[in-house]
């Protein structure tokens, strides 16, 4: 007769199995993040109604599912950045020990924590794609103010899901979560950069453009999207290694930290100033019921700073000494107060402002306000070009990053005994500076109003600032600076030589990439749709920007950089071609400005023109006068720029010449 096994009781220090324990925390996060988002749409009023107020409401399945959906796929990008940051620049140094071979491929195959990460930003994927997909149907029931069976047309999907800037966005981002999971589990680098940009659209066509100050509510939504998914995502994988990889958990927890708190800063001062720029108009304040959601928000992000001090002052101390509990513990508190956070932002997104609620006064925009969300003085003049600023808040931002990266690096260097000279930082600051001036002075004011001004502005991201900061030499300020390290985690030192070896860069950076890039920019700015479209979307002109300003650089860096580049050595007649065959282009591209009879954007300008009543500068008398003046400048500063380092490059032959001539003398009487 058998005998039956007895049941075994859990000892005193029964846990669950990690995989499960890593579950549900994940769902206490998201229940966290979808109660909150709860509770404040139906406090704000935030459902029942439209998009447009002249619309009917779309129902209850689109009225709840949109900000849900969009919840949903905001956390799941979370885990998808997160993960990916872990696998790509959080590798065990063990995996890198065992071959020569590139970082990035012996850690995808050599460390099974590595591939976990993989694993776990695919699915939430996969997630991220279904959820982005049903945010875009919702999103466009709720233009169309009609069910969302209603939408199911082949009419309405092409006419609103494909020519409307908010279809656009949500069919960007779901096309962005198909290609992050088909690239994260062998190129997480790749897949990385297009996850970041995947959560970047929405930041463009949420509520910021219902407020005057258009840019700046933009750009403060992006930075704050963009610090909450870090902020999530990274401390979920956080925990993923928390799991599974105990050996490196207090390295990665250390790196995470630092970050952390850079993104709480970013979080509560986009947040306080999204605050302002909606609730200033009214004068509401915390009377409103979008005034008082947000001052829950900014408690939350309080409660948030309080427990990150503890994480950093104490708990990952503890992962020193052995101590794992403390800091999971913590951790998983932070995680739901982050869910919170972002079930809030979300959240907000949909609460009706004080003025679309009829809080307040209605509040009436002058012709200058409605289409550029600012006024210009009746003049243009140099001064005011130079003097009358707007600040672009993302990209001064980004300017602000690239000073501060920059004079750390520079600090390291003369820490550890390394000189490195005046001039490099002196030409460094000073592109950061031309970039600033092109973005924000009174250039950034007038360019929206004038073909010239906005030629001025390019000529500055394009020919200006790439030749100031490739002389800076970033690359070999950090090459000397960022040595391979021997932490238990890889490091920048451990990725940068690889990825300046990679294929892409090597490609990027031959003669024929470098020059083709440079011309295809330009004349895709200026001899397509693209210049015009940049007029009516702030999104269109920062990529037309950042494009020319990308690359610049690469056709600067290759023809007058100090940096290493990866596609061997330049010979002075290869970096003469070069230079002929793009400033060829750029003058070509202003004499096509000039004697062409084709006006660029000629419905924006002249309908602007006749709105604001602004004479033109320069002296010109049209549209067609001022697209001359462009087109002048833009020749002239080219031909000018390359034909001096046509000229340099002439004398260094010449000099070369001169020396072997006269090193083969010497040689010759030595004999």
């Amino acid at each position: 007769m058998g005998h039956a096994t007895p049941r075994t009781t859990p000892p005193p220090g029964f846990t669950l199995p990690p995989d499960r324990a890593a579950r549900l925390v994940a769902a206490a996060a998201v229940a966290a993040a979808v109660v909150t988002t709860a509770l404040a749409l139906g406090y704000g009023d935030g459902v029942g109604r439209s998009v447009d107020p002249g619309l009917p409401s779309p129902g209850a399945l689109t009225s709840w599912g949109l900000p849900l959906s969009q919840l949903i796929g905001l956390l799941a990008a979370s885990l998808v950045v997160g993960n990916l940051v872990a696998a790509v620049f959080w590798a065990p140094r063990s995996a890198v020990a065992r071959s020569a071979v590139a970082p990035s491929a012996v850690a995808r195959e050599g460390s099974p924590v590595v591939g976990i990460h993989r694993r776990v930003a695919l699915r939430a994927a996969a997630v991220w794609a279904v959820a982005a997909a049903a945010a875009w149907l919702f999103t466009l029931s709720d233009l169309r103010g009609l069910p969302v069976t209603g939408i199911l047309t082949a009419d309405a999907l092409g006419n609103v899901g494909l020519r409307t800037p908010d279809g656009q966005a949500g069919l960007l981002t779901v096309v962005a979560a198909l290609a992050a999971a088909a690239l994260c589990r062998r190129f997480g680098v790749a897949a990385l950069i297009v996850a970041v940009i995947g959560i970047v659209p929405p930041a463009f066509v949420g509520p910021a453009v219902s407020t005057a100050d258009h840019r700046t509510a933009v750009a403060s939504a992006l930075l704050s999207l963009v610090a909450l998914t870090l902020w999530t995502g990274g401390l979920a994988a956080v925990l993923t290694r928390a799991v599974h990889d105990r050996e490196t958990l207090h390295a990665v927890a250390t790196r995470y930290g630092r970050a952390a708190l850079l993104c709480l800063i970013a979080a509560a001062a986009t947040a306080a100033l999204s605050a302002y720029l909606v609730l200033a108009p009214s004068g509401t304040g915390l009377s409103s019921a979008y005034g008082q959601l947000v001052a829950v928000q900014l408690v939350v992000l309080a409660a948030l700073a309080g427990v990150g001090h503890w994480r950093r002052t104490q708990t990952v101390p503890a992962l020193g000494r052995d101590r794992r509990d403390p800091f999971v513990r913590f951790a998983v508190l932070e995680l739901l107060l982050l869910g919170a956070a972002v079930g809030l932002s979300v959240a907000l997104a949909r609460t009706p402002a004080p003025l679309d609620a009829g809080d307040a006064t209605v509040h009436h925009e002058s012709a200058g306000q409605q289409m550029l969300g600012y006024d210009l003085p009746p003049v243009v003049s140099l001064w005011q070009l130079a003097a009358d600023w707007r600040p672009d808040l993302l990209v001064l931002t980004l300017c602000a990053v690239a000073v501060a990266g920059y004079l750390r690096l520079e600090q390291r260097a003369h820490r550890a005994g390394t000189p490195w000279p005046f001039r490099r930082s002196a030409a460094w600051l000073a592109g950061v500076a031309v970039v600033a001036v092109a973005t924000s002075s009174g250039v950034a004011r007038y360019a929206p109003a004038f073909f010239s001004v906005t030629v001025i502005q390019h000529v500055l991201l394009g020919i200006v600032a790439p030749l100031l900061l490739v002389w800076g030499a970033p690359l070999t300020l950090a090459l000397r600076v960022l040595r391979p390290g021997t932490g238990p985690v890889t490091g920048p030192g451990d990725r940068l030589p690889a990825a300046l070896r990679s294929r892409p860069v090597r490609v990027l950076t031959t003669p024929v990439a470098v020059a083709g890039l440079w011309s295809a920019a330009l004349f895709g700015t200026y001899f397509t749709g693209v210049f015009e479209e940049s007029r009516w979307s702030y999104a269109v002109d920062l990529a037309v920007s950042g494009a020319l300003l990308g690359t610049g650089y690469l056709l600067f860096w290759w023809l007058a950089g100090p940096d290493p580049r990866p596609s061997g050595r330049r010979t002075n007649r290869a970096r003469i071609a070069v230079a002929v065959c793009a400033g060829g282009a750029a003058v070509t591209a202003g004499l096509l400005l000039i004697h062409g009879s084709r006006l660029v954007a000629a419905d924006w300008y002249i309908g602007l023109l006749r709105v604001l009543a602004l004479p033109w500068p320069w002296g010109s008398t049209s549209a067609g006068a001022d697209q001359v003046v462009g087109g002048t400048v833009l020749w002239v500063t080219s031909a000018v720029v390359f034909a001096a380092l046509v000229a340099d490059r002439l004398a260094a032959t010449l000099t070369g010449r001169r020396r072997q001539k006269s090193t083969g003398t010497d040689t010759s009487r030595a004999r």
